[in-house]
């Protein structure tokens, strides 16, 4: 259920429909009714900054009524710059839904289900609000949350609503025979399961679990964004950091277009610039032991 296509194809469907609703209702503390009256979109766009720029096609959007939005995003990877540009999308869907509001704001939240721990936390559940220093919060009109997938455990289930327990543990299931066990006599969950194994069957729903973005393309998206962002040095902080993270020299030189050449002076150059910060930072705490 990681797989970003295939959960945002059985998140939308009508069949999975109570089970969706009773989980956002315990995200959002709304009554269940108005997510079972809702309307599920997949795959928007938001208008991009210039021809360059790669679409961010988010997840799901949940359109509660005319002023509230929920963008629902599956990150089964922590891919370079994924939270930047799932933040982006919500203020581009605020910007937009509030034109239509006449002078009313727009409200988003953005519901990232993270198959990884990105804070390095112990908590279940992260949210994030618009504050300020002393935390009072500024606007209402966005606020991001994380479910932590790993972190869901029965040490920390006492914490957790019931029906947001319910709806991960569901995610974490790999075995439709153990999904079918696990959850017989809840009628919710096994008309959503009932869907799934439809999807099994069908060679082209089937086919989504293979369509992830390759490597090399993961690249390309991360240069593209950072591109477009303005900053100056991008192709070296991608050479830098893709290479650093195990990409081959011929994968970070095919997918940047630079020759080997280039691709050694800008590991030089992080190499050397490595060693004169170790080198400064001694002699400082040379100098401080001395004194």
């Amino acid at each position: 259920m990681y797989n970003d296509k295939l959960f945002k194809a059985f998140f939308t469907s009508i069949e999975a429909r109570g089970m969706v609703s009773s989980f956002l209702s315990a995200i959002t503390n709304l009554p269940k009714e108005e997510f079972l009256n809702a309307t599920y979109v997949g795959g928007e766009e938001p208008p991009t900054k210039n021809k360059e720029e790669k679409v961010k096609k988010t997840d799901i959007i949940v359109k509660v009524d005319s002023n509230n939005r929920i963008i629902v995003e599956m990150n089964q990877n922590d891919n370079t710059n994924i939270m930047d540009k799932n933040v982006r999308y919500a203020f581009s869907l605020i910007d937009r839904t509030t034109k239509e509001g006449e002078n009313i704001n727009s409200n988003v939240l953005l519901l990232n289900i993270d198959n990884f721990n990105k804070y390095h936390t112990d908590k279940p559940i992260l949210e994030f609000r618009l504050r300020n220093e002393d935390g009072i919060i500024e606007s209402n009109i966005y606020r991001s949350i994380h479910l932590v997938v790993e972190n869901f455990t029965k040490d920390n289930y006492n914490k957790v609503e019931k029906e947001i327990v319910k709806f991960v543990d569901f995610l974490k299931h790999t075995d439709l025979t153990m999904m079918k066990k696990d959850y017989k006599g809840d009628k919710e969950y096994m008309a959503g399961i009932v869907k799934l194994e439809d999807y099994m069957k069908d060679p082209d729903v089937y086919g989504l679990l293979y369509e992830e973005p390759t490597p090399e393309e993961q690249i390309k998206e991360a240069y593209a964004y950072g591109k477009s962002q303005g900053k100056e040095e991008n192709q070296k902080e991608s050479a830098i950091e893709f290479h650093k993270n195990g990409a081959s020299d011929e994968l970070i030189m095919k997918s940047l277009h630079i020759t080997k050449e280039k691709l050694d002076e800008y590991l030089t150059e992080k190499s050397s610039w490595e060693l004169l910060s170790r080198a400064f930072f001694y002699a400082c705490f040379m100098v401080y032991f001395l004194v």
